[in-house]
C-alpha cells in the first residue's frame, strides 16, 4: 500500500521506454483509486491511448472514470471504443451496460449483459445484474428469477442470488412462502450478513407478524449497528404494536447515524403529531 513508490517505479520505466501504455495506464489507476484524483487519472489514461491507439484497456479505464464523474454518454463512448478494439472481452460489455442503465437505455443494457454472459458464462455478477434489470426496471420478475437461478447452477452458495430471489418473490410476485425460503437459505449460507434478516423483517411486516419483524430487524441491527435504515424500518412494527417509546428511540438513532437524511426528520415529526399528539415536538 505504497502508491507513491509505485508511481516512482512506473515513471522510471517510462524513462527507459516512454512508449509503454501499461505504465501510463497503471499510473492512472493509482491516481483514480488511491488518490481519488480523477483529473490526473484521466491525463494518464489518455496518454496511454495516445501512445497506443489500439490499447483497449486504456479506453475501458477512461470509461470507468467518466462513469464515476456521471458523464454517462462519454463513458459509453469509451467503452464502445474498447469493445471495437477487443470485442471478446466480456468485462467491457458488462461495464457499458451500467451507464446505459443510468440513462434509461434498458434494451441496450440488456443486450450488453447478455453479451457479457455469452463471453463470460461463469461470472455471477453478470447474471445478477441482468436479473436486477428485469426485476427493478423492466418489471419482469420471472426473467429475473431465471437469471438468479442460473447462478445457483454453478455457484450454489452465492448469497446475493438467494437474497434477490427472495425480494423478487416478496415484492413482485407476492409469494411470501417462497420469499421466506430464500431469505432463510441466505442466512443458512452466511449468518453474518445483515440484509437477509432485514428482508425477513420487511416480510413479517407485510404478514403483520410484528413481533417477529422486530426480532429480525434487531438481529440485523446487531450485525450492522451503523446502518441507519435498519432503525428506521424497525419503527414500523413498534408503532403498530403501540410501543411508542421504542419507536421514538429508533427514529432518534436513525437521525444520529444519518443526520443528513431529511426524511427521517419528517417521519419523526409525523410520529410526534399522529401518535403522541405532541405538536410542539413535531
Amino acid at each position: 500500500n505504497e502508491p507513491e513508490k509505485a508511481i516512482a517505479q512506473y515513471l522510471k520505466l517510462l524513462k527507459v521506454n516512454p512508449k509503454n501504455p501499461d505504465a501510463y495506464n497503471n499510473i492512472g489507476l493509482i491516481y483514480e483509486t488511491d488518490f481519488k484524483n480523477l483529473e490526473k487519472a484521466q491525463e494518464y489514461y489518455l496518454k496511454a491511448i495516445e501512445i497506443d491507439s489500439l490499447y483497449s484497456l486504456g479506453y475501458n479505464n477512461a470509461g470507468d472514470l467518466n462513469f464515476k464523474k456521471e458523464e454517462y454518454l462519454k463513458a459509453i463512448e469509451y467503452y464502445s471504443k474498447a469493445i471495437e478494439l477487443d470485442p471478446k472481452v466480456d468485462w467491457y460489455y458488462y461495464m457499458r451496460a451500467i451507464p446505459y442503465l443510468k440513462l434509461g437505455m434498458y434494451s441496450e443494457a440488456e443486450a450488453d449483459y447478455l453479451k457479457a454472459i455469452e463471453l463470460g458464462p461463469n461470472e455471477e455478477d453478470y447474471y445478477l445484474n441482468l436479473g436486477n434489470l428485469y426485476k427493478e426496471y423492466l418489471d419482469e420478475p420471472e426473467k429475473a428469477i431465471t437469471q438468479y437461478l442460473k447462478i445457483l447452477e454453478f455457484n450454489p452458495k452465492y448469497l446475493a442470488a438467494y437474497n434477490n430471489l427472495g425480494t423478487a418473490f416478496m415484492y413482485k410476485l407476492q409469494n411470501n412462502e417462497k420469499a421466506e425460503e430464500y431469505f432463510l437459505k441466505a442466512i443458512e449460507i452466511d449468518p453474518t450478513q445483515y440484509y437477509p434478516y432485514r428482508n425477513l423483517g420487511e416480510l413479517n411486516v407485510i404478514k403483520e407478524n410484528y413481533l417477529k419483524a422486530i426480532e429480525y430487524y434487531s438481529k440485523a441491527i446487531e450485525l450492522a449497528p451503523e446502518q441507519s435504515g435498519l432503525y428506521y424500518l424497525r419503527t414500523t412494527p413498534y408503532e403498530e404494536l403501540q410501543m411508542y417509546s421504542e419507536a421514538e428511540a429508533d427514529y432518534l438513532k436513525a437521525i444520529e447515524l444519518f443526520s443528513e437524511n431529511e426524511d427521517y426528520y419528517r417521519y419523526l415529526a409525523n410520529f410526534y403529531s399522529d401518535n403522541l399528539n405532541e405538536p410542539e415536538k413535531a
